[in-house]
């Protein structure tokens, strides 16, 4: 159980790090400014809001760390605060990715061929929409992952409490 236990808190790390990362990402290659037009400011809008999720599931996932609750036996009350708010920071950032994300794909299909190639070029890159894909798809990952952390701390909870009952017994035997 232990070695699950610091496998599912340091994959949500890893998970946390891979989202910070795709924010920043997500953001530079729109650093074009104005001629972009409506998908420039939706790109910003978009960016600042999945940055914020973004930071915050690094700061709560390493608060997790902070506090052991990838190693501790026992979890307690800031365990489990830190790891509510990683759980609700992950679904936060699901959600948010597919209700921009989707929509700002469209925006960028519906630019011009010229527009397309220049922000390729200046990118270097090419004319894709993979990271709009791949944010969609991370948002699963996030959903998945925040469904794992759920489920064992709910077992690691459920463990906790058989122990805590076993031992309670045995001291009422032992004053008997």
């Amino acid at each position: 159980m232990r070695i699950i236990q610091k496998l599912i808190f340091i994959l949500t790390i890893l998970i946390a790090i891979v989202w910070f990362f795709y924010t920043l990402s997500f953001s530079s290659g729109w650093a074009l400014g104005q001629p972009l037009g409506t998908f420039f400011t939706e790109a910003q809008i978009a960016n600042k809001i999945l940055f914020k999720w973004g930071l915050w599931a690094v700061i709560f996932s390493t608060a997790n760390l902070i506090m052991n609750t990838h190693s501790n036996r026992k979890f307690f009350l800031l365990n489990y605060l830190f790891i509510l708010l990683t759980i609700g920071c992950f679904i936060g950032s699901g959600i948010k990715i597919l209700e921009v994300v989707p929509p700002l794909k469209i925006l960028y299909s519906e630019l011009s061929e010229g527009m397309l190639f220049f922000i390729t070029t200046f990118n270097y890159s090419e004319i894709g929409t993979n990271v709009f894909d791949f944010g969609v798809a991370f948002s699963y990952v996030l959903f998945a992952q925040a469904f794992l952390v759920t489920v064992f701390t709910i077992i690691k909870s459920i463990n906790q409490i058989k122990r805590a009952k076993i031992k309670r017994n045995k001291k009422l035997e032992a004053s008997l």
